[in-house]
């Protein structure tokens, strides 16, 4: 059984190694690290340095015992994961190191017990789950690197309404080296500025958005000839939707006032809305509620729903409220994807086409709608009855 210790190795620097790390150094003659902290290892060892991933679990399959230096702490968006994850039955022991988060906040005099840490550093970052969680955070704190440098998340900063107000930002660079500069200021302040890829972001947010329901009819900007589905009818619709954190993408065919955009978005704050309208009217309408609730999610496509959805990232659910008309071309498309589907429809007609294409895919249902509501009439209250409404959903092929 191969034995594996994984060490985290801090920001680099001898002196912030920890003695169980030091003696590790010591003992193993086999060490794998990056090349960046390969000045921290004695030249007599056998140094792997860490490149392709694939090719470096095939070398590590064939030894008996091996070290793997990590930069920072081993707890947090290390490569610990991936190594228990190929190595299941491994003798694994991890060695603790000092996080550049730890040293960054203890220079700003801040805790970091309280904050959102996200990644950007080798990684994809969602800007839109990223934006959201600013939107909603008093404190988040973000690893960069090259690409999701502080200058350009400050750029896409500046999407939040009043960022330059709110929005406080602090950036650590080159962190304990004699290069370290550490930066307060707006996000304005840091847009054209060049920063290294060893870079960390804190962003305190001085009015964070807490809204957490589920919105209620009369939240959402309203247009009389705008149609939108009532917040029964929309519970139910959620219901049926499989809105789990790995399932990013999601498609409104027909989305009117966005409303269930609005509801899919908050309720997933990394899922990719795609808001498929082609009423001018509307397009805007959706816009105004995503600014609403503050909401960086929604992606609004205007135009006609049979040829926008040729283009658009393959979805885990769709939703479909409205097809202008083209209800069989858009089924057609959409009944072949891997997908979850919900379609609703208030007229016979939509209800007979959608009826027969979804009727023999798995895990079909078809359930209806009506909901009453009690309004005042002079002294006395009546119910107020809406359309019945057809709730139809199935798995696509």
């Amino acid at each position: 059984m191969c034995k594996i210790v994984i060490a985290g190795v801090g920001t680099g620097r001898f002196l912030h190694l920890t003695h169980e790390v030091q003696d590790a150094i010591k003992n193993f003659d086999t060490i794998i690290t990056s090349k960046t902290h390969a000045n921290l290892i004695p030249p007599d060892k056998n140094i792997i340095l860490i490149d392709d991933l694939k090719s470096l679990f095939q070398k590590i399959a064939t030894l008996e015992k091996v070290l793997i230096l990590v930069s920072g702490d081993t707890g947090i968006f290390s490569l610990m994961p991936l190594v228990k994850k190929n190595f299941p039955n491994a003798n694994i022991k991890v060695m603790a190191g000092l996080s550049a988060l730890q040293v960054f906040c203890a220079r700003l005099n801040e805790t970091w017990n309280d904050a959102i840490i996200l990644s950007g550093h080798g990684r994809i970052l969602n800007t839109g789950e990223f934006l959201n969680t600013v939107e909603r955070s008093e404190k988040v704190i973000l690893f960069c690197d090259d690409k999701n440098s502080p200058d350009y998340i400050c750029k896409i900063l500046n999407e939040i309404v009043d960022a330059e107000s709110k929005l406080k930002i602090f950036i650590g660079e080159n962190l304990d080296m004699t290069s370290e500069n550490i930066y307060a200021g707006n996000a304005n302040d840091f847009v054209n500025k060049k920063f290294s890829s060893y870079s960390i972001m804190l962003i305190k947010n001085s009015d964070p958005f807490k809204y957490s329901n589920t919105p209620r009819d009369f939240e959402f900007e309203r247009l009389k000839n705008i149609k939108m589905t009532n917040e029964i009818t929309r519970q139910i619709i959620l219901s049926r939707l499989d809105l789990n954190e790995h399932n990013k993408i999601f498609w409104d065919i027909g989305a009117g006032t966005g409303s269930i955009s609005i509801s899919v978005a908050l309720k997933n704050l990394s899922c990719e809305v795609h808001a498929v309208e082609f009423k001018n009217d509307a397009v805007n309408l959706i816009a105004l509620n995503a600014a609403k609730f503050k909401l960086h999610n929604i992606k609004i496509h205007s135009g006609r729903a049979e040829d926008i959805i040729k283009t658009l990232p393959v979805p885990q659910n769709i939703f479909i409220g409205g097809s202008g008309g083209a209800l069989n071309e858009i089924l057609d498309y959409v009944i072949n994807l891997d997908a979850n589907i919900i379609l609703t429809c208030i007229t016979p007609e939509n209800f007979n086409i959608a009826y027969e294409k979804m009727k023999g895919l798995k895990n079909f249902e078809c359930v209806q709608v009506q909901a009453n509501y009690l309004k005042p009439a002079g002294e006395n209250y009546f119910l107020k009855a809406c359309n019945p409404v057809y709730i139809l959903s199935c798995n696509g092929l």
